[in-house]
């Protein structure tokens, strides 16, 4: 589809699993223009995706509903700086802890990169304090 090479592609594959599901997933990025690109690059899935320009910490911690997956991927990850990313990745799982289950599934973008790329502190919080599984490591 028409934007999947840049920004908003994840909105094209979950929307495309959204209409196979008949389910409904919110996307959300603090840059309107983000949300702008990714909105018509998903356009024929719309009806199943609900589209916000929001702080994602702010964005999770006041959702609603209960979260049966997470994707997180609001914080560009930089090797010589992992830690930035690390940690807003953190702040993100923080802020929609109480609406996870035990069978809700969380993907953390550009993983398996130096340090564990995004999700090392994702990660070491979950297995440790939550004796979550990581399933799947990888970029």
């Amino acid at each position: 589809r028409g934007n999947c090479g840049a920004d908003g592609c994840s909105t094209v594959v979950f929307g495309k699993l959204a209409v196979h599901l008949n389910a409904h997933f919110d996307t959300v990025d603090i840059s309107a223009n983000n949300i702008y690109a990714s909105r018509l690059g998903s356009s024929e899935f719309a009806s199943h995706i609900g589209y916000h320009v929001s702080d994602s910490v702010k964005f999770l911690t006041d959702f609603p509903r209960q979260i049966d997956f997470l994707y997180l991927d609001s914080y560009d990850f930089e090797g010589h700086n992992p830690k930035p990313s690390q940690i807003h990745h953190l702040k993100e799982l923080l802020a929609s802890l109480d609406k996870l289950h035990d069978r809700s599934i969380i993907m953390v973008d550009d993983c398996g990169l130096h340090e564990m790329g995004k999700c090392k502190l994702v990660d070491q919080f979950l297995t440790q304090y939550y004796g979550w599984q990581l399933v799947e490591e990888g970029y």
